[in-house]
């Protein structure tokens, strides 16, 4: 009985000794590969371009802080009705979303949100609904840096429709009914 037992601690140890080495030493996971819109890869040039662009441009489009003061005080316009978004499944629509959205923009701007508010509703749906297709209504749908994403996107796309006298776009309320 003796005799086995010096040799099973050894295959033990070695076994143990093997998967932790095996663990701590394996090579790091290769880079994703760096895509463009159309999802070609890019060389690394080209995508610390793309990056550089990328982060300015969400610097550019972050919300302003809650403490800005501008030249001109804000109003605000609220969009007449509010904005129905299907939530798909696999096979059928597992949930709608109703959101009220609210357009900030500088004093005086209010008659060009009003003036171009089918264009505004329908940019700030496109985004929606692309938001519902990535899975952004889907959990958690009120965290944080989901709600960040959203915001930014919507505010993209009002300055698109309007122009930059958008300052920013709120989300009055957002509920989410099963189906």
């Amino acid at each position: 009985m003796k005799k086995f037992v010096l040799p099973a601690a050894f295959a033990v140890v070695g076994l143990v000794g093997g998967a932790a080495a095996g663990w701590f030493l394996k090579p790091p996971p290769p880079p994703e590969p760096c895509l463009d819109d159309e999802g070609h890869e890019l060389d690394e040039a080209a995508c610390a371009a793309m990056e550089a662009k990328k982060a300015a441009e969400a610097e550019e489009l972050a919300p302003p802080p809650e403490d800005l003061k501008y030249e001109t005080p804000s109003e605000f316009v609220a969009l007449e009705r509010q904005f129905i978004v299907p939530v798909m499944g696999e096979t059928r629509v597992e949930a709608m979303v109703i959101l009220s959205l609210t357009v900030e923009v500088g004093q005086g701007a209010t008659d060009s949100v009003l003036s171009r508010q089918p264009r505004v509703r329908d940019s700030l749906l496109r985004v929606l609904f692309e938001h519902a297709y990535s899975g952004g209504f889907d959990g958690a749908f009120t965290a944080e840096y989901v709600m960040r994403d959203l915001r930014r996107n919507l505010l993209k796309a009002a300055r698109k429709a309007v122009g930059p006298e958008v300052r920013n776009v709120l989300i009055a309320d957002i509920i989410r009914q099963e189906q």
